[in-house]
């Protein structure tokens, strides 16, 4: 296994860690001034070159992906998740009916006692 160097490690923590493709300069903030940034991305783009998990640039910005080749088998798992999921449609529907269904025992049977009540003068 390849060693990395301390600044290629922090880069690639970095990246890992971002929620959205990151810049070279904005990678910068986060590893401090005295990293050479692009020397380090382009080292990881070889070191993850071929792997199931590839360092990409995409508009000036950097993200890890997966492989091209593989990209199939998850595509698949997020298909299958999608056609378990209940639609939004069905979920209100039955949201609908919850919240008009008939009140609770007790407090049916409490109204219904008030409606036999007849009020003489």
């Amino acid at each position: 296994m390849i060693e990395l160097s301390d600044a290629e490690r922090a880069v690639e923590a970095t990246l890992f860690a971002a929620a959205e493709p990151m810049s070279a300069a904005d990678i910068a903030l986060y590893v401090g001034e005295g990293v050479d940034v692009k020397a380090a991305l382009a080292s990881l783009q070889g070191h993850y070159s071929g792997r199931g998990v590839e360092l990409v640039e995409r508009g000036g910005r950097w993200h890890f992906q997966t492989a091209a080749d593989l990209a199939h088998i998850l595509r698949r798992e997020r298909e299958e998740s999608r056609s378990s999921a209940v639609p939004r449609s069905r979920r209100w529907r039955s949201s609908l009916i919850t919240s008009r269904s008939a009140a609770p025992r007790s407090r049916r049977s409490a109204a219904s006692r008030y409606q036999r009540v007849r009020w003489t003068c």
